[in-house]
C-alpha cells in the first residue's frame, strides 16, 4: 500500500479516535459519577460526615427574603436558568460521492446562571445549609418546577435579564428560549456533595481549594439517581464500541477500495 493510500485510512483513524475517545469519556465520567454517589450511604442530617455527605428533606429558607426568579418572575429560594439562541453553521457533508455545504439551524446555549437565597435542608433530625456558589446546573424534574418558553429580543423578561446581567446587553437580536428550574419552599430534594462540619449546622458547598467540586441537587430519589448515571454510563459504552467497529468497518471497506484501484 502506498504512502497515498494510507491517508484515507489515517483521517478514518483519526476521527474515530476523536469519536470514540470522547464517547468512551463520556461512559467513563458517568461511571465514576455513579461509583462516588453509590460510596456515600443516605443519612440523617444530624449524623451527615466529611468530606462527602447525602441528604434528603424538606427546603426551608426565610420567606421574607425569596428572590424573583428572572424569565418567570417567580418567587423562589433559587433558580437555574439557560438560554439558548438558535444560530444557523455551515456544516459538511458527504451525498454520494460528493461533499456538499450547507447552512443548518441549532439551538446553542449561550447563557446560564444558578442563584439562590440563604437556605437549607430539613429532616427530622436537624437542617443542613446549603451554597449553591460555584454550582453549575440543578437537576429539577418537576414540571410545576419548571419554566420553559420564547424568550423575546426585547421584551419584558428579556429587560429584567438585562438589569441583572450585563451579558444580556451585549447580545443581538435573533431567536431565543429560555429554560427555568426553581426551588421553592417545602420542596422535598436530595442533596449530594461537599460537606463541612465546622460549627453550627453542616454546610454543604463547592470548595474548589480542597479539591471539594462535588454538590447535586436533585428532585429525583436515590434510585432515581442511580439509575440515571447507570443508563449514561452503559449508553455511552455501547455507543463507544458500536462507533469503534463502525469506523474499524470503513477504513476496512475504504482499504479494500483502494487496493482494486
Amino acid at each position: 500500500m502506498t504512502e497515498l493510500n494510507l491517508i484515507p485510512t489515517v483521517f478514518i483513524g483519526l476521527f474515530g479516535l476523536i469519536f470514540v475517545g470522547v464517547t468512551g469519556g463520556l461512559a467513563v465520567f458517568n461511571y465514576l459519577r455513579l461509583k462516588k454517589f453509590a460510596s456515600v450511604e443516605m443519612t440523617r442530617v444530624a449524623d451527615v460526615e466529611e468530606p462527602l455527605g447525602k441528604v434528603q428533606g424538606k427546603v426551608v429558607a426565610d420567606e421574607d427574603n425569596l428572590m424573583k426568579a428572572p424569565f418567570s418572575n417567580v418567587e423562589c429560594v433559587g433558580y437555574y436558568l439557560a438560554v439558548e439562541q438558535l444560530q444557523i453553521r455551515m456544516v459538511t457533508e458527504t451525498i454520494g460521492n460528493r461533499r456538499v455545504t450547507r447552512p443548518r439551524e441549532e439551538w446553542v446555549q449561550v447563557f446560564h446562571q444558578v442563584d439562590a437565597v440563604e437556605f437549607a435542608i430539613r429532616d427530622k433530625s436537624g437542617s443542613a445549609d446549603v451554597d449553591l456558589e460555584g454550582v453549575g446546573s440543578l437537576d429539577i424534574t418537576d414540571s410545576e418546577h419548571v419554566e420553559k418558553g420564547q424568550l423575546s429580543y426585547g421584551g419584558k423578561a428579556w429587560r429584567r435579564l438585562e438589569r441583572e446581567f450585563d451579558e444580556f446587553r451585549r447580545f443581538g437580536s435573533g431567536n431565543y428560549r429560555a429554560t427555568e428550574q426553581l426551588i421553592l419552599p417545602g420542596d422535598k430534594l436530595l442533596v449530594f456533595g461537599s460537606v463541612s462540619l465546622k460549627g453550627g449546622n453542616p454546610l454543604f458547598r463547592i470548595n474548589k481549594k480542597k479539591g471539594q467540586k462535588e454538590l447535586t441537587l436533585t428532585d429525583r430519589s436515590e434510585k432515581q439517581v442511580t439509575a440515571r448515571y447507570k443508563r449514561f454510563a452503559l449508553g455511552f459504552a455501547i455507543a463507544s464500541a458500536v462507533l469503534c467497529l463502525l469506523f474499524v468497518g470503513i477504513a476496512v471497506a475504504v482499504n479494500l477500495l483502494m487496493m482494486k484501484k
